[in-house]
């Protein structure tokens, strides 16, 4: 933090659950909200969900499926897909073929960066990062699942730790 206040370039890992949970991250160990909003350039968070095979299966979302997206504030597209049972021999009986990137990306304005400084909830500067153009990495993930190429519970899997 030091080094990249002083103007240095610093390349990091961080254990965090998304790009925004670095703040909180930071913060928790130790580090003033002011030091972590004026040292941090980008944030990025990245996982992989497994790729639908060609087979998929393509029909209206379960009762399970749909409770999943509006528990997290998801709309409820009419048609979802998901692996074909026993899959196929392009697939190796999986339904899967493949690896889709999902990320979020946060650069912070300078409205994200006063509201880290004053220790502002979360939800808030949740919005004014989505106000500058930010998207969540389960908004991402989701935008594979409305194109078929992910299924629901992949978001459950990768995302939400199964819930």
């Amino acid at each position: 933090i030091q080094a990249s206040l002083t103007g240095h370039l610093v390349l990091s890992t961080i254990h965090a659950n998304s790009a925004m949970e670095v703040f909180q991250r930071l913060s928790g160990m130790g580090i003033e909200p002011y030091a972590v909003s004026e040292a941090l350039s980008l944030a990025v968070s990245q996982r992989l969900m497994r790729r639908l095979h060609d087979c998929k299966v393509v029909a209206p979302p379960t009762d399970a499926e749909a409770a999943f997206l509006k528990r997290h504030g998801l709309e409820v597209p009419e048609m979802l897909a998901s692996p074909a049972p026993g899959g196929c021999s392009g697939c190796r009986g999986t339904g899967y073929k493949g690896r889709i990137p999902v990320m979020e990306v946060l650069a912070p304005s300078q409205q994200v960066r006063t509201l880290v400084a004053t220790g502002a909830p979360m939800e808030e500067i949740h919005r004014a990062a989505a106000e500058g153009g930010w998207t969540s990495i389960i908004d991402d993930a989701f935008r594979h699942v409305k194109a078929l190429s992910s299924p629901v519970r992949e978001i459950s899997r990768v995302l939400t730790g199964g819930s």
